[in-house]
């Protein structure tokens, strides 16, 4: 396994394809930070595909509180993303990175 961080930088913005694509492409981690200037809660959803298009999967719907921090591991070698990882900003600003392999 040869875990790779991608990172979607300070923003309210969605990220669409934040992880291109891949056969064999898994989900083994996030760490979330909220990081406006006044600080708020927010709300990532990140989910499987390469774009918010309708049918895509919802792999974890995250909230974290005002000046929160979270990080995440998801057990057994992650979840499978074949289709690429979205990452959905419902509400916040937020910083998010997800840790992924391609085995």
């Amino acid at each position: 396994m040869a875990i790779n961080a991608v990172l979607a930088a300070a923003g309210t913005a969605d990220v669409e394809a934040m992880v291109a694509a891949h056969a064999t492409l898994r989900l083994c981690g996030l760490s979330v930070a909220e990081t406006a200037a006044t600080a708020a809660a927010a709300e990532i959803i990140m989910l499987h595909g390469a774009t918010q298009a309708a049918g895509v999967i919802v792999v974890a719907p995250i909230n974290v509180g005002a000046d929160g921090f979270g990080v995440f591991w998801f057990e057994n070698g992650g979840i499978p993303c074949p289709n690429g990882i979205t990452l959905d900003r419902v509400s916040g600003t937020t910083t998010v990175v997800a840790y992924v392999d391609r085995v």
